[in-house]
């Protein structure tokens, strides 16, 4: 991959172990298991910037290198160009497929490293994300080393497991982009940036999920065409459909997105319209499938199906007009949660 020169001029020296930072998420009724002694000890590579980047006035522009994050299945190109669109003033172009380049001041890069180390904002912001209502109160606190490298959530496992699906997606969204984006700040290329999540079993101890081996599981098996595709259609399904039906039931509830912000309905519409448009081509991939090996899947996605296109139906007929009467996406959390742990 392209290594821009910029970046090897004020590449970050390498350095031992970082510490472990503790945010509590709820009111555990017992302490993190013993595992906690293992993340405390993880070596990390990229802790301190080099002494010579301190020799780049405040004022001189440096480049940074930050992930695409793209919900409209657009080109990098167009992801660019949306970009400049909305800042004129700013400076972008396209690294690859999936990163894009800006330049911003080396005060601004240091003023977003800053931000960063507020544990008091860090600490509120952990919280808003990780206790809401789709994680099912399965959170109770998490562990982060100052490289922003390697995540630990302690959890409640029954909880876990009923809000598996939800957790593991909302979690590695999350953290993912937080992650990335910190390690960018410090001008760690991309193909060097490490982000490993670990979901540990409150009360044993139990490593319920850790991406480090599915790393591994995935590079081992990448010639495997079905599980890619079953990949696929869930993260089209979550990233979609389910959170565009969350979006419009929210509209409807008080004229904002499910976060609370103001959203152009017309075009959220529209976009969800064209993903939408992918479900035939999904829906006879996984009724090709073979019967003896994916039958529970094939079930579970058949009774997805009548969900989605019931909460379709109404939209198209009730329009996303806001005191419209809400729709219940209980049963279609039920079947997608058993799709999710068929496709694993």
């Amino acid at each position: 991959m392209k290594k821009k020169a910029l970046i090897i001029l004020l590449s970050l020296t390498l350095t031992g172990c970082g510490s472990t930072n503790h945010v509590e998420l709820s009111n555990p009724t017992t302490e993190p298991a013993s595992t906690i002694e293992e993340t405390t000890s993880i070596e990390t590579e990229t802790s301190v910037e080099n002494e010579t980047t301190s020799a780049v006035d405040d004022s001189e522009e440096v480049e940074v290198i930050l992930r695409i994050v793209n919900f409209e299945d657009s080109s990098a190109e167009e992801y660019v160009a949306g970009l400049q669109a909305d800042n004129p003033n700013g400076a972008y172009s396209v690294y690859n497929d999936d990163y894009y380049s800006t330049t911003i001041t080396e005060k601004d890069r240091k003023e977003a490293l800053k931000s960063f180390k507020d544990d008091s904002l860090l600490n509120d912001t952990f919280n808003e994300m990780y206790t809401n209502e789709s994680m099912g109160g399965a959170l109770i606190s998490m562990d982060y080393d100052d490289d922003f490298q390697h995540f630990t959530f302690y959890v409640d496992k029954a909880k876990y497991e009923a809000n598996e699906l939800f957790c593991s997606i909302g979690i590695g969204l999350t953290v993912t982009a937080l992650s990335d984006t910190y390690q960018a700040y410090n001008f760690i290329p991309p193909e060097d940036r490490i982000t490993d999540i670990q979901i540990v079993d409150n009360e044993t101890g139990e490593v319920l999920n850790d991406s480090s081996t599915q790393d591994d599981s995935q590079e081992d098996s990448s010639s495997d065409s079905i599980p890619d595709k079953l990949s696929e259609i869930n993260n089209w399904y979550i990233g979609d459909i389910w959170n565009n039906f969350v979006n419009f039931d929210s509209y409807r509830l008080n004229g904002k997105d499910c976060t609370g912000s103001d959203i152009d309905i017309d075009y959220a519409y529209e976009q969800f319209e064209k993903a939408y448009a992918k479900k035939e081509q999904y829906d006879s991939y996984i009724n090709a499938l073979s019967d003896d090996e994916y039958s529970d899947l094939k079930k579970a996605w058949g009774k997805m199906n009548e969900q989605i296109e019931l909460i379709y139906n109404d939209l198209q007929e009730n329009g996303m007009k806001e005191g419209s009467p809400r729709f219940s996406l209980d049963l279609l959390r039920q079947y997608s949660d058993a799709f999710y742990s068929y496709i694993n």
